[in-house]
C-alpha cells in the first residue's frame, strides 16, 4: 500500500534573513522487502506450526474456529468441538494446530514420493486452490470433478489429452474447415480447458489427496478410498471424520480460512517436492481467435480462386439481392 509521508522544505524569500517552512504530503511506495513482508503474511503458516498465541491468533482471525448449527453437528465431531455459542459449534483451534502439523509432515512425505491432487468445486475456494496448486506444483480441480479420475484412469486420460490435440489443431491449423466448424472448436477447447485444465499430463495415481469439505465431495472421497490413497481435508462440524486420513478440523466455508489451510498445505507440498512439481500451461484464446480468423480468410480465398471469380454482379430478384458470380473459361 502506498502510504503518505509528510515533508519539510525550507524557501529562502526576498529578505534573505528570513526563511519560511512549508509542509508538504508525499506518497512513498514501499520496498521490495516491505512488499515480501505483507505478502508473506498470505502464504499460510510456516512450518513446522509452532503451539502459540501468535498461530491460535492468526486462526482465530481467519475464522477457522467458526463451525456450523448445532443441529448440523456430526457426532465424530465431538472430540473437536471447544464449545457451544448462539447455537453454532466453536472448533477447538489448538487441536486444530495439532491436526495440521501431522498433516503437513505426511504431506512433506508424500510429495516426495509423487504428485499431490487438490479438489474443492466450492466457489470459495476456487481462487485460493488454483493459485495454491500453481504455486506448489499440484495438480487441481476446481468445477466438476471428473468421475472416474481414480477408477478408470486410463480411459478419462483419452479426454484430458484431446485439450491437447484440439489446442494444437486451432494453432497450427486446420484446413477444409469452415469458420462455424473452427469456431466450434474453439468452444470444444474452452469446454475441455474448464473441466481438465488442472490435470493436464496426469499419467498416474495421486500419493495423496487434497479436500475441502468432504461430504460435498464424498465422490472423491469414495474413489479414494476404493484404491487405498490416502486423503487430508479440511473438515467442519457437519462432517465424517473417520473417513479421512488426516483430518484438520476447520471452517470449510470462509474465504480466510480455506486460504490459510491451502497456503499452509502448500508449504509443505513445496518442502517435499522442493520446487520439482508440475508445471501448468494456459491456452492464449487470444492468439486461436487470430489464428482462426487467419485460417478463414486462406479457405475464402482458396474458395474464390478454385471457383475463378472474375465479377460479381449484385441485382434485385423478388425484393431479394442475388449475387451473380461469373465463372472464369
Amino acid at each position: 500500500m502506498e502510504k503518505k509521508k509528510l515533508t519539510t522544505k525550507k524557501v529562502k524569500t526576498k529578505d534573505e534573513s528570513k526563511t519560511v517552512t512549508i509542509k508538504k504530503k508525499e506518497t512513498v511506495t514501499p520496498s521490495s522487502e516491505e512488499k515480501k513482508e505483507t505478502d508473506s503474511l498470505t502464504l499460510g503458516l510456516s512450518l513446522p506450526i509452532l503451539k502459540n498465541k501468535e498461530t491460535v491468533q492468526k486462526l482465530l482471525e481467519a475464522g477457522m474456529h467458526f463451525g456450523h448449527k448445532v443441529s448440523r453437528r456430526h457426532p465424530k465431531m465431538a472430540p473437536f468441538i471447544f464449545t457451544e455459542k448462539g447455537g453454532f459449534h466453536i472448533i477447538d483451534v489448538v487441536k486444530t494446530i495439532d491436526m495440521l502439523n501431522s498433516a503437513c509432515n505426511f504431506l512433506v512425505n508424500a510429495a516426495s514420493k509423487g504428485y499431490i491432487i487438490i479438489v474443492s468445486t466450492k466457489k470459495q475456494a476456487y481462487d485460493g486452490v488454483i493459485s495454491a496448486a500453481k504455486r506448489c506444483g499440484a495438480y487441481y480441480v476446481v468445477n466438476r470433478w471428473p468421475g472416474g479420475l481414480f477408477t478408470n484412469l486410463s480411459v478419462l486420460r483419452k479426454s484430458i489429452e484431446k485439450l491437447d490435440v484440439v489446442e494444437k489443431q486451432l494453432l497450427e491449423g486446420v484446413w477444409n474447415r469452415t469458420k462455424k466448424e473452427l469456431l466450434l472448436m474453439k468452444r470444444e477447447l474452452q469446454r475441455l480447458y474448464r473441466l481438465y485444465s488442472g490435470l493436464r499430463g496426469i499419467k498416474s495415481f495421486p500419493t495423496a489427496v487434497v479436500l475441502i469439505d468432504p461430504k460435498r465431495e464424498h465422490v472423491v472421497v469414495r474413489e479414494a478410498k476404493k484404491l487405498k490413497i490416502p486423503i487430508v481435508a479440511l473438515v467442519d462440524t457437519n462432517c465424517d471424520p473417520s473417513l479421512i486420513d488426516y483430518p484438520v478440523p476447520g471452517n470449510d466455508d470462509a474465504v480466510k480460512s480455506i486460504r490459510l489451510f491451502l497456503d499452509t498445505i502448500a508449504n509443505a507440498i513445496l518442502i517435499g517436492n522442493k520446487g520439482k512439481g508440475v508445471i501448468h500451461k494456459e491456452i492464449d484464446l487470444q492468439q486461436i481467435d487470430i489464428a482462426i480468423e487467419t485460417m478463414a480468410e486462406k479457405m475464402r480465398k482458396k474458395k474464390e480462386e478454385s471457383i475463378g471469380v472474375k465479377k460479381a454482379k449484385v441485382i434485385k430478384v423478388g425484393g431479394r439481392k442475388v449475387k451473380i458470380i461469373k465463372k472464369s473459361e
